[in-house]
């Protein structure tokens, strides 16, 4: 299922991006692709991302894999799921990010000086 398959699906939801969010206006001339889902397990949306993906790089041959990009909340917490599908599914990845906010050595100097004031 296509991200407009399941907005025509769930037009309530379809209404909220609608209310919730300003339209994006493209800065290249380029067309793109801007998908939000909502899904009940991390891995029904770790196929669901992987699915857009191999549509529009395999089936559409639109894009390569390197103009893609996928954000989460944290690589630690959150990537495990579609770091699995995409092996699974022989899509090349590469996962990237910072240390988290409390692991950052500034965070953490701070807490120190609020701690032991």
């Amino acid at each position: 299922m296509s991200f407009w398959d399941l907005m025509e699906d769930r037009l309530d939801y379809k209404y909220y991006l609608v209310a919730h969010y300003e339209p994006m206006d493209p800065i290249r001339p380029e067309e793109g692709f801007i998908g939000i889902a909502s899904h009940d397990k991390p891995e029904d949306e770790a196929r669901w991302i992987a699915d857009q993906v191999e549509d529009l790089v395999r089936r559409k041959k639109t894009i390569k894999f390197s103009d893609v990009g996928v954000l989460t909340r944290s690589v630690s917490t959150s990537a495990e799921p579609l770091i699995q599908e995409l092996g699974q599914r022989r899509i090349p990845y590469i996962v990237g990010g910072k240390v988290g906010l409390f692991k950052r050595d500034e965070t953490q100097a701070v807490g120190r000086i609020l701690v032991h004031g």
